[in-house]
């Protein structure tokens, strides 16, 4: 791929001044200074591009699901479901609209400041936009108690077993959410992959209302592993495909997992503040900020000391995350079905 060639500022680029800062190359320096016959130089430039913004959503993306694992520990399926869509959804989300900005920044075809402005403003006003679709998820509390006390497995087992479908709707259900997240994969292109999760959640859930039925301890059992695959295919095995080790010092990426709970708070003090049970979640459940940086200090130490904590975090981090997903929400809907704890079946 060829770009109309612009003239270089002789002794402005060729002195290395703006190449690069902080370890990472400036976006402009290369494209201005490429004639005719570079085309190697501009594909490996947008591999690179591609792997630095892999990794800031991966660091993004990290510490939100920390967050949720945090939050799905205390088996309060109401409070888990209000803090994943409204939180942990919009997280990664922000967290894909920064990487995607992140390539656009740093790829080759980028050839003014206009350009990057256009599309960060068009990347906040879809933010925006993917804010005010996940905030129609939310429903009114019926007990309002019930968000603010952590629950026992029975008692997560005891919301869960209210009501069942037959085994053969379960797996209707299942061929239609399934398929749906099969046809996402094939037909959306690889740059906006990690949105595919988020559409995928989110058609679930508005399908499940329209057809009366929700996540049901058998339709759990059966499609769990189905959609939790999907999920994983796009929030795990994309990113380790591109580059199974980090290519972000660890100082970067730590910093930017410290960075996304920045971004959570500042939610909670403004779009947030009025939504007491997200607030009290994150004083009373999420693991507090001056914990974080003593971990993540420590860590730091271990990579600094050769263990490679960091730089292998992807090839251990990512089948952990989704085997452990997968676990929690197979347990409880095993349990209920095994033990035959339903206390009705709708047809």
């Amino acid at each position: 791929m060829h770009l109309p060639r612009v003239p270089a500022i002789p002794g402005l680029w060729s002195t290395g001044a703006f190449r690069s800062y902080s370890g990472f190359n400036v976006p402009f320096a290369s494209t201005l200074a490429r004639g005719p016959g570079n085309d190697i130089n501009v594909q490996e430039a947008e591999r690179s591009a591609k792997d630095l913004s892999a990794d800031v959503w991966f660091s993004l993306g990290f510490g939100a699901t920390l967050d949720a694992f945090v939050v799905v520990a205390t088996f309060n399926r109401i409070l888990i479901k209000r803090f994943h869509y409204a939180v942990s959804l919009r997280m990664m989300i922000l967290a894909s609209t920064i990487s995607f900005g992140v390539f656009i920044w740093k790829s080759e075809t980028v050839t003014s400041l206009l350009h990057i402005f256009a599309s960060c403003v068009l990347l906040f006003f879809l933010y925006l936009l993917s804010g005010l679709v996940l905030d129609g998820f939310d429903s009114p509390l019926s007990t309002i108690g019930a968000c603010y006390q952590r629950w026992t497995f029975q008692q997560c087992s005891e919301n869960l077993s209210l009501f069942d479908v037959p085994w053969m709707r379960a797996f209707i259900l299942t061929m239609v959410t399934g398929g749906t997240g099969f046809l996402l994969t094939i037909f959306t292109p690889p740059s906006w992959s990690t949105l595919i999760p988020v559409v995928h959640i989110a058609f679930e859930s508005v399908f499940l209302a329209a057809v009366k039925c929700g996540r049901t301890p058998r339709y759990i059992l059966i499609s769990s592993p189905i959609f939790q695959s999907t999920i994983c295919v796009h929030w795990g095995l994309r990113v380790v495909s591109l580059a199974p080790r980090l290519t972000l010092p660890p100082w970067a990426f730590l910093s930017l997992v410290m960075v996304s709970r920045l971004l959570l708070d500042i939610h909670l003090w403004t779009i947030f503040r009025l939504r007491r049970e997200l607030n009290w979640a994150r004083e009373e459940v999420l693991v507090s900020t001056y914990k974080l940086l003593g971990i993540y200090s420590a860590i730091f130490l271990l990579d600094k000391m050769g263990l490679k904590v960091i730089t292998y975090i992807k090839l251990v981090s990512v089948p952990l995350f989704f085997l452990i997903t997968t676990m929690g929400y197979l347990a409880p809907a095993a349990y209920v079905v095994a033990f035959a704890r339903t206390k009705a079946v709708r047809i």
